[in-house]
């Protein structure tokens, strides 16, 4: 009889830390692990200004919107970003560039991002080395071994750009560099004369050059192969979990890119005298593009 009691007792302590935990798993939230990089204005993680650049904005917009996920973040340099969305199960990042490669081991959203082009960013002086002040070969610049260009490794830049760099990425006129805030250090190294050019959207040297002071020394000259603007996403990790995220991201962008909080959180780091052809191409091209 007391066997028999001690073990109803038991049962039922049981069942009721069944009752307890049960609950407790089936409401524990599935993670994501946003990793994003040091690119101002894009991604701002040091400083007076940071968490406001566009990335880390949107990001935020996007956590906001899927509160049944865990969130984290994760400051990172590229080419560990790129690593890490290919071998964890969890893992998004915003403003990345869809390439052929990447398109095989990643998921990738809808357009998210519309940016201008990249181009040339150089010392006033040197104009007259790189050709023009209105518009410039890539091409051209890499066969100059006189030129330096100092690049981010595995950094995208343009469907259009990426395979000229290809060609001459081991050249000795072209030097790649690791880090978390590798156009902050490229900027440095080009103000310094340790680089004469670097790849950079006009908003990107603009930014930098103020930071620095030296923005009446610094101008940004479009390439000739570039796109007048380019296409970002968002990118995660190709299995089930990555391809359930993508689909409510999705869900977000079809119904709030053309919200006017979305608009403005986009034009934040848009030069004024841009802010009018940006805002055309964000309606002739941005909102109708739909992979």
């Amino acid at each position: 009889m007391q066997k028999n009691n001690s073990f109803l007792f038991y049962a039922i302590v049981y069942f009721f830390i069944c009752i307890l935990i049960v609950p407790s798993i089936s409401m524990a939230k599935e993670k994501i692990l946003w990793i994003y990089v040091d690119y101002p204005p894009y991604g701002i993680v040091r400083g007076e200004n940071k968490g406001t650049g566009i990335l880390d904005e949107l990001t935020d917009y996007l956590i906001k919107r899927l509160p049944h996920y865990e969130s984290e973040k994760h400051i990172s340099n590229v080419k560990r970003l790129l690593f890490t969305l290919k071998n964890t199960e969890s893992s998004c990042s915003c403003g990345i560039n869809k390439t052929p490669e990447r398109e095989k081991e990643l998921y990738f959203s809808l357009p998210a991002l519309i940016a201008p082009g990249v181009g040339v960013c150089t010392r006033k002086q040197l104009v007259e080395k790189i050709g023009s002040h209105k518009k410039v070969s890539l091409k051209k610049l890499l066969n100059n071994k006189q030129l330096t260009l100092g690049i981010p490794a595995a950094r995208s830049f343009d469907p259009s750009i990426d395979p000229i760099i290809k060609e001459h990425l081991h050249s000795k006129n072209v030097y790649s560099i690791f880090g978390t805030n590798i156009n902050t250090s490229l900027m440095k190294m080009l103000i310094h004369k340790r680089i004469d050019y670097m790849m950079a959207r006009p908003n990107e040297s603009t930014y930098l050059a103020k930071e620095m002071g030296k923005a009446h020394e610094i101008i940004n000259i479009p390439l000739e192969e570039a796109s007048n603007y380019i296409l970002s996403y968002i990118a995660c990790s190709r299995n089930k979990h990555g391809f359930e995220v993508i689909k409510q991201i999705n869900k977000i962008l079809k119904t709030q890119r053309n919200s006017a909080e979305y608009k403005k959180l986009l034009e934040n780091s848009i030069d004024k005298n841009y802010l009018s052809k940006f805002r055309q191409r964000y309606n002739d091209f941005f909102l109708k593009t739909t992979e």
